[in-house]
């Protein structure tokens, strides 16, 4: 099972390629630096809850859903 800094990091990286952002475009949006993401998205990094609740905020979720493993969608061809 993974970490819930794994957890948080795919969330994530998930509603930030969902929502269209690039690293950097996120970073202005949020104030939060690139390297930061980087790290937060790798799992190598916490964070304040201010600041989960913040990325939380700009993509229109609630902390229980960055706080939740992402579920796979199965691709069928």
């Amino acid at each position: 099972m993974p970490d819930i800094l794994q957890i948080v990091g795919a969330n994530l990286y998930r509603l930030r390629n969902k929502n269209g952002f690039s690293q950097e475009k996120f970073s202005t949006i949020s104030g939060i630096e690139i390297s930061e993401i980087e790290l937060f998205e790798k799992g190598k990094s916490d964070m304040y809850i201010l600041t989960l609740a913040h990325i939380a905020k700009i993509f229109g979720v609630s902390l229980s859903e960055m706080l939740q493993p992402p579920v796979v969608e199965e691709k069928y061809t």
